[in-house]
């Protein structure tokens, strides 16, 4: 995809994340792929309030004189989860701007965007596949011509046994860290239950991508420890990740971290 776009392999790998087993991109990588392969300066115009709040996305294809345009609003593009970006409102108008851009580019210029899926938008997969059809005409008659079981073979299965609770589980450190490594911090997911003794428990899943592994997750019981990492994530830090006695810790190295050629700045 980076030779695609003649955009540094590094560059693109760091705006790179794997959302529900699908390759996706984020906003920012691919407002900067529509500059550099349309020369495409977009423009946006923001009104309204709340989520209500709109922009107008314009932009003047080579060879033409009037502006081509799309708008939207929070209401209409927002999306919800763990790990949204659109979670707080004072990151809405860039990511209308985000949003907008591709829209704009899928549909006034789609050989640009073609194949590329956002985190934003890439939703879980759902089973579409049609229920079994009856038999009908001959293949109902071969059935019912065929021998019958014995009636051990007809009788129904037991049923099972009913369910017991999930045991908690145990939030066992998935990388032994010798010594801290820089990550950048993808994304915060819960998973609760209840444990037979009727105690509830709550885990936290905390995806991450390290510089000289790849994505890996840990988890761990501490909520402070994720709400955390939630606040890091929104401010776009690269953190040092370090396993002490007590457990995980995530140092800030530098907030608002931008992608440039050659890796993360």
């Amino acid at each position: 995809q980076s030779q695609r776009w003649g955009f540094s392999p590094f560059a693109v790998a760091g705006h790179a994340s794997v959302v529900h087993g699908r390759l996706c991109w984020e906003g920012k990588l691919v407002a900067a792929v529509i500059e550099a392969k349309l020369g495409v300066r977009l423009d946006y115009a923001y009104s309204g309030t709340g989520k209500a709040r709109k922009v107008i996305v314009s932009g003047t294809l080579t060879g033409e004189r009037n502006p081509r345009t799309v708008e939207g609003t929070v209401q209409q593009w927002e999306t919800t989860g763990n790990g949204s970006p659109w979670r707080n409102p004072a990151d809405w108008d860039r990511q209308l701007a985000y949003r907008g851009s591709r829209e704009w580019a899928r549909r006034h210029a789609p050989g640009v965007m073609l194949g590329v899926v956002t985190d934003d938008e890439n939703l879980e997969m759902r089973n579409v596949t049609p229920p079994a059809e009856t038999l009908s005409g001959v293949d109902a008659l071969k059935a019912s011509t065929q021998p019958r079981q014995s009636a051990k073979e007809d009788a129904p299965a037991p049923e099972p046994p009913p369910k017991q609770p999930e045991p908690e589980p145990e939030a066992k450190p998935v990388l032994d860290l010798a010594s801290p490594r820089r990550a950048y911090l993808l994304s915060v997911e819960t998973k609760s239950g209840v444990t037979k003794t009727g105690k509830a428990w709550t885990l936290y899943i905390i995806s991450m991508e390290l510089e000289d592994v790849g994505t890996i997750t840990a988890n761990t019981f501490s909520k402070s420890l994720a709400d955390e990492a939630r606040d890091l994530i929104e401010q776009s830090s690269l953190v040092t990740l370090e396993q002490t006695p007590k457990g995980y810790e995530l140092k800030t190295i530098a907030p608002n971290v931008e992608q440039e050629e050659g890796g993360l700045l």
